[in-house]
């Protein structure tokens, strides 16, 4: 049976690839890799990237979130007992997907990044973060925002909300970082609606603020 195989991407953690057999549909493969050394060696404890990935799909789907299937995932083992955090995934291959960093400059920019920050509230609310929330793993699919690299997501207590706040700013800052220019009040508008969190707007506010005002000192500073 023929096989064609084409890399979307290599990253110093992964890398992606289009795999597709004769007479079938094609499918996404991920491959974790990541040398191994001693953090490594404690991964093997707990849920590794590819676990994780294959987990939170489901969960996260069962719950309506726009997140890939991931069908399936192999581990590399270490002394043929403990899983590395090295293996892979295979999820269903949505054709025309385009993170959102690749649409800073587009017309429809801004509301892609409205449905990003209300898909991070709902995400919060449910009692989950994503450890690398940044416009590279938002994306959008047939015109809806979807959340990606699910290898990222993690549970958190529900009743204590500051490692959701420093998600939700970190994600804002990234933001920043690619150059677009955010109204933190709408921003933070749209968040707290979402994530229906009774306190924290204070907080949130001034830290956005902080945010901004660094971002401003910084542009100011390279131009000089």
């Amino acid at each position: 049976m023929k096989v064609q195989i084409e890399k979307l991407y290599s990253r110093s953690k992964t890398s992606g690839f289009k795999v597709t057999f004769e007479g079938k549909a094609p499918f996404f493969l991920k491959v974790f890799h990541h040398p191994l050394n001693f953090k490594r060696l404690l991964t093997g404890f707990f849920l590794t990237r590819p676990q994780r990935e294959f987990k939170f799909s489901s969960v996260l789907r069962k719950k309506g979130f726009p997140v890939p299937e991931v069908v399936s995932f192999r581990l590399k083992k270490i002394w043929g007992v403990l899983p590395a955090n090295v293996g892979c995934t295979k999820s269903v291959y949505l054709e025309g997907l385009i993170p959102l960093d690749k649409l800073l400059g587009s017309g429809d920019f801004e509301v892609y990044f409205e449905e990003a920050i209300t898909l991070l509230a709902r995400l919060h609310r449910e009692g989950f973060i994503h450890r690398d929330a940044s416009l590279s793993n938002f994306a959008l699919y047939r015109g809806e925002v979807y959340l990606i690299d699910l290898e990222g997501i993690v549970e958190v207590f529900p009743l204590l909300p500051f490692s959701r706040f420093r998600n939700f700013l970190n994600f804002v800052n990234d933001v920043l970082k690619h150059g677009y220019k955010v109204n933190p009040e709408k921003v933070l508008e749209l968040y707290l609606k979402e994530f229906r969190f009774p306190f924290g707007r204070k907080y949130l506010s001034s830290k956005l603020s902080a945010l901004l005002r660094r971002r401003e000192v910084e542009g100011f500073n390279n131009s000089a």
